[in-house]
């Protein structure tokens, strides 16, 4: 009987390990965007492209604040991810007062549409007395 007890314990074990694993969440790095010497993905295939007056220098991107100025990228490229995560660094300008850090979606050119997008607000603090 106590083998008997062990083996469905050690059954179950196997099974709740099984389950854990195949309940496992994927985290793939599957674009990385270096900006070595341009909007090249240097993980996957999906290359950007730098439009405006974008340029690229020592693995940053400079936007210098002109309408129009920003890295396009692949459309579809997250469409059939169930999550993503988005990492990036940003210094911001004396310009940077609701500047778009990013926008994901199928935007029409007069900005209507699903999608997503990251706006940085910049407030003055004034301290008197």
């Amino acid at each position: 009987m106590k083998s008997k007890f062990i083996s469905s314990v050690l059954s179950l074990l196997i099974a709740a390990v099984w389950v854990a694993q195949a309940l496992k969440a994927r985290a793939d790095l599957t674009h990385r965007y270096s900006f070595a010497t341009d909007a090249s993905d240097s993980v996957g295939t999906a290359h950007g492209t730098l439009v405006g007056n974008a340029a690229v220098d020592s693995g940053i991107v400079n936007f210098e604040g002109t309408s129009g100025t920003f890295v396009d990228l692949p459309a579809g490229m997250i469409s059939n991810y169930t999550s993503v995560t988005f990492e990036f660094w940003a210094n911001i300008g004396a310009n940077g007062n609701w500047c778009e850090l990013y926008a994901f979606g199928d935007r029409n050119p007069g900005g209507n549409g699903r999608h997503m997008v990251i706006l940085l607000r910049i407030l003055e603090l004034e301290i008197i007395g």
